[in-house]
């Protein structure tokens, strides 16, 4: 009686305790608390900023309670007036406060402005990795401009669905099929710059290797290009 009698006073504190951590392994998400990798970065980002303030140190325990909403309250009085704001490592850490409050696209088209990407500490870069895999929806809503840097942040499927919303001159074939190359197989990104490919050969009067890329995607079960628009291309 009195073990039953204590397992239902632990339990709810148990559970609470793990819920969080738990739901993130469920879903294949990265774990809240990276806590040997939070307190390394917190480490790495207060020496970058040298003396730290009373307001700063307020910051970073809302940082490593992960507590993101009171952190990004806190961002200002913590940083106004603070050339660390102004920093790569400033910019990537506003951001992915940003990210954290439920705000992935502001937080990574602010991320995407940093123009000194070696400079953003390589544990936050990591972090930034595990938080936004290819998979993550903002990759097909975000406007962002590639640039070969942040390859040390994000993997390729992740470059190269910022690269196939980009507008492409389709009389450059070369960087069309070097994407093209690059892209997953059977993937819609894939199917999308198949589709471009075919158009810039047809463009460039290579109208027998076009006809052959519309009918491999004619043959395939895809969605990105109706079937309709493909066979009006061939017939053209």
């Amino acid at each position: 009686m009195k073990l039953l009698l204590l397992l239902f006073i632990f339990l709810p504190l148990t559970i609470s305790f793990a819920d969080d951590d738990l739901l993130s392994i469920l879903e294949n998400s990265p774990v809240e608390s990276l806590m040997e990798e939070h307190s390394e970065l917190e480490q790495v980002l207060k020496n970058e900023i040298g003396t730290v303030t009373a307001e700063q140190n307020i910051f970073f325990t809302f940082l490593r309670k992960n507590e993101f909403e009171k952190a990004l309250f806190q961002w200002p009085a913590a940083f106004e007036d603070s050339k660390f704001a102004e920093t790569p490592s400033g910019q990537a850490l506003y951001a992915y406060l940003i990210l954290k409050n439920s705000m992935p696209i502001i937080a990574l088209e602010k991320l995407f402005q940093i123009k000194d990407v070696n400079k953003i500490p390589r544990l936050l870069k990591q972090i930034w990795h595990l938080e936004v895999p290819s998979e993550h929806r903002v990759w097909r809503s975000a406007h962002l401009q590639w640039r070969p840097e942040w390859r040390e942040v994000f993997d390729l499927n992740s470059e190269v669905l910022v690269q196939s919303r980009q507008k492409f001159d389709l009389a450059q074939k070369t960087e069309i099929f070097d994407l093209l190359k690059k892209s997953k197989l059977k993937s819609n990104v894939r199917y999308w710059v198949e589709w471009q490919m075919a158009l810039s050969l047809a463009m460039n009067n290579e109208v027998g290797k076009s006809a052959k890329v519309l009918a491999h995607l004619l043959n395939e079960n895809q969605q990105v290009i109706s079937k309709e628009l493909i066979t009006i291309t061939a017939a053209r």
